[in-house]
């Protein structure tokens, strides 16, 4: 399930990837480039050249308000959004011809590979050359949000530690 930070500012973000460096002494870092095919018939996601069809498992979304002990701006006023939206994978062995491509970049922070929660940001590309030279003016954050890996316990504590590091 996904977290987000409602109305959280984007520069913010952008700080914490020119960081990068002194992060990684700090945190699991890694990344990966996936590529999200749209069409008619569907959402499509290519990982390691297999292609998955992505069913949405479409469940509600809720508004979290902002617990004082955790340190979302200083005014403690921001709001999280809690999406239990969940898309199951099918393999499948084409792509619909009339479709279109988009290629993200994922950074990913966590604070141990077994964490629980990750931070993940999302990079949109403008187009292959662009990825080849991952200069960090050409790349545009799409998305950002805290990826949770247990659906019945929001872990407070660790997403608090992150935007402790970040501030």
């Amino acid at each position: 399930m996904k977290l987000y930070i409602e109305n959280y500012d984007v520069k913010n973000i952008l700080k914490v990837l020119k960081k990068t460096s002194t992060i990684r002494k700090k945190l699991h870092c890694s990344e990966r480039i996936t590529e999200t095919i749209y069409s008619k018939q569907g959402i499509y996601q290519i990982t390691n050249n297999d292609i998955f069809k992505l069913n949405v498992n479409n469940e509600s979304s809720q508004r979290i308000p902002c617990d004082k002990t955790i340190s979302c701006d200083k005014n403690n006023n921001e709001h999280w959004i809690l999406d239990k939206t969940c898309f199951l994978r099918e393999k499948v062995f084409q792509i619909p011809v009339e479709h279109v491509k988009i290629t993200l970049i994922q950074y990913i922070f966590s604070q141990s590979p077994e964490s629980k929660v990750r931070f993940i940001v999302e990079m949109n590309f403008k187009d292959e050359r662009e990825m080849n030279l991952r200069e960090e003016k050409e790349k545009n954050i799409v998305d950002f949000y805290f990826d949770i890996y247990d659906n019945n316990d929001i872990p407070w504590q660790e997403i608090n530690e992150f935007l402790l590091m970040w501030k």
